[in-house]
């Protein structure tokens, strides 16, 4: 099974259905899930706090033990609920989502099989975003604790593909909110927390970055992967491509990629039907985080009470793009870690 993370600003909609541009949105037909789940993997996947269909202040969390508990809150229902428990399982993030993922299984180190990242937010952006960014860090402490909610900076945007941030903006889930106070400051502990205990991540990690990427470093998965303590760690650099791998031209390759990977880390493989019922594959499932850390729009004692949203519990056709792949990458050896240039 595998546990879906969305980005900043988004929710997990926008990031693992598919969306194209001008103005479709949602749909599970040809998806990131769909492929999931075609290959008999089941797909879970809820909203952060302050994101999408959560309760709280757009894209506002007061800390990111908030998301860690949420996730682990999902995993921990969604397991028991789904009758899941035994089979592998993953965590799948983007770009927040992927810190979250790494803090996520460093809580709780025995519990996941494996990490997959896409533009995972491991390091500070390159340059902090221009100086106001390098003055709003170096104040980021006192601005974090006087006005924690205040807007700060605007974050760059898709200017590689630009009809894909008007389709961001369509989707009224999605937040154009710039970076608040004590949001970009707990940012910068997630950093500092997540390159600390690098060494401590073990289990096997897949990081895909896009080479044009302005978000996030491209090289950021390069250099996060040569520290972690894993010996099974496979890193691709996506060429052409923004931040949200996912969503962008050519998702279908990292979709496949993504799936591939973890398919190759199942023991035992599942098989169709193994988690959505003779023949059929797993369904795609969503709980919603609510405010303050709760399920469901709680005060953070909540729990998940509808986990599978209701117009949208399917049961997928078989998967079309099993097909596509990556071109054949160069590769670079460095201590048994892969690290893969996409042509």
């Amino acid at each position: 099974m595998v546990f879906l993370q969305h980005g900043f600003r988004s929710h997990a909609r926008y990031n693992f259905l598919r969306n194209e541009p001008p103005t479709t949105l949602w749909r599970y037909d040809g998806s990131f899930v769909a492929a999931l789940n075609a290959a008999g993997l089941a797909a879970v996947a809820h909203d952060h706090v302050g994101h999408g269909a959560s309760g709280g202040l757009r894209t506002y969390f007061a800390s990111f033990d908030d998301l860690i508990a949420g996730s682990l809150a999902v995993v921990d229902h969604a397991t028991a609920s789904l009758s899941l428990g035994g089979l592998p399982a993953f965590l799948c993030g983007h770009s927040m989502g992927g810190t979250v993922s790494l803090l996520t299984a460093l809580a709780r180190p025995d519990a996941f099989a494996g990490l997959a990242l896409s533009s995972a937010a491991t390091e500070p952006p390159a340059a902090s975003f221009g100086l106001k960014g390098r003055l709003l860090t170096a104040a980021s402490g006192l601005l974090s604790w006087a006005t924690p909610t205040l807007q700060v900076l605007e974050l760059p945007r898709n200017t590689v593909q630009p009809e894909l941030h008007a389709l961001f903006t369509y989707d009224k889930l999605n937040s154009e909110v710039q970076l608040r106070a004590r949001v970009g400051t707990e940012f910068l502990r997630a950093y500092a927390e997540v390159a600390a205990r690098a060494a401590d991540v073990r289990v096997p990690l897949l990081a895909m970055s896009g080479e044009l990427d302005t978000l996030v470093h491209p090289d950021a998965a390069k250099r996060y992967a040569r520290v972690v303590g894993s010996s099974d760690v496979t890193v691709r650099v996506c060429a052409g491509r923004w931040h949200n791998l996912l969503v962008e031209a050519r998702r279908e390759e990292v979709w496949g990629t993504i799936r591939d990977w973890v398919l190759e880390r199942c023991w035992p493989p599942p098989g169709r039907g193994q988690a959505g019922g003779e023949g059929g594959g797993a369904d795609l499932v969503f709980g919603v985080l609510g405010g303050g850390g709760g399920l469901n729009g709680g005060d953070g004692g909540g729990t998940v009470a509808d986990l599978a949203a209701p117009e949208r519990n399917y049961t997928p056709a078989d998967d079309e793009t099993d097909d596509v792949g990556l071109s054949e990458p160069e590769e670079e050896d460095d201590g048994g870690k892969s690290f893969l240039s996409c042509l």
